[in-house]
């Protein structure tokens, strides 16, 4: 499965890679230089002894490089292409990656015990109301609700509505017998010239719902939310039996909904390209790690220094 990123995303993509590309040439630079100062010191340390020093720096300098290089290199890849043993660690384990993501985000963000205590003493009713009493909020929360309902009503059709309401007024309560009493009501012509008028009423007012300012219905929705929105904003009784109430409805559908959120991550996951997840993961992190061979070439000739600093010492 393809990867893919919208204009914000691209844009930040765009400056990360740059950045990465900047930090993957000032990382080789340094190996570079130190190879160039190796060579040159390993030619004149013999006629002038002080080289040694340079020598050995650029020597444990390169070393540190080079071993930097291939541990940052064997996250995303085989170094040099050779298929080394412990290499190219996130393709090989895409699997427990997307695994180990899931079970991460399951039980640190979607727990119902996590995510209850996030949201106790967050006002909830109170910031809802506050946002609902902005008109422009009210007026797309109308449209989205409207829209919502006209699209369950063209899918649904009026059969499927007539099948739910006479399954649960008898078949519900009366058994096989109300089995059989539904197969009759669905066939009573009168039911359905009742459900059809139902159908037409609801759908004028859905789509009067649907029209601009002017529209009575309309009017009638956003001043009932006005007035939901002043209470939930404004009464605390209210909010004091709304706010555990809204709590423990998204503690339950959290608990409920985490293995499937876990699984559709991990599933997702698992359907990446595995050179997609490479060429998205290493520019959001293969920056920081460039320091880490560039702390290897500076750290590595710290030490090759003091080493050979060492021995001229005491040997």
């Amino acid at each position: 499965m393809a990867l893919t990123l919208d204009s914000s995303d691209l844009s930040a993509d765009i400056e990360e890679r740059k950045a990465l590309r900047r930090m993957k040439a000032l990382a080789t630079g340094l190996l570079v230089v130190a190879a160039i100062l190796f060579v040159i010191s390993s030619g004149l340390e013999e006629s002038r002894p002080a080289w040694g020093y340079v020598r050995a720096t650029a020597e444990a300098a390169m070393v540190g490089a080079l071993a930097d290089w291939f541990a940052v290199n064997a996250l995303f890849k085989h170094p040099l292409g050779l298929p080394i043993p412990h290499t190219a660690i996130v393709p090989e384990r895409q699997g427990e990656i997307a695994d180990g993501l899931a079970t991460f985000v399951s039980n640190n963000f979607l727990a119902g015990e996590v995510v209850g205590e996030k949201l106790e003493g967050a006002e909830l009713a109170k910031t809802f109301g506050q946002w609902l009493a902005k008109p422009e909020n009210a007026s797309s929360l109308i449209d989205d609700v409207v829209l919502a309902a006209q699209a369950i009503s063209r899918k649904m059709g009026e059969d499927e509505v007539v099948k739910i309401v006479v399954e649960k007024v008898f078949f519900d309560r009366l058994g096989e017998h109300g089995k059989q009493l539904e197969a009759e009501v669905q066939e009573y012509e009168q039911v359905h010239g009742w459900t059809k008028e139902v159908f037409a009423s609801v759908e004028r007012g859905l789509g009067e719902a649907a029209q601009p300012v002017d529209s009575k219905v309309r009017q009638q929705l956003e001043a009932e939310l006005a007035g939901l929105a002043d209470a939930l904003t404004h009464n605390k009784e209210l909010q004091a039996r709304v706010d555990p109430w809204i709590v423990s409805a998204v503690t339950h559908l959290a608990d409920a909904g985490r293995g499937q959120v876990g699984a559709l991550i991990s599933q997702t996951v698992r359907d990446w390209d595995p050179d997609e997840l490479v060429d998205l993961v290493e520019p959001k992190v293969g920056r920081d790690l460039q320091f880490v061979r560039i702390n290897g070439t500076l750290v590595g000739g710290f030490v090759g220094f003091l080493l050979f600093a060492g021995s001229e010492l005491f040997f």
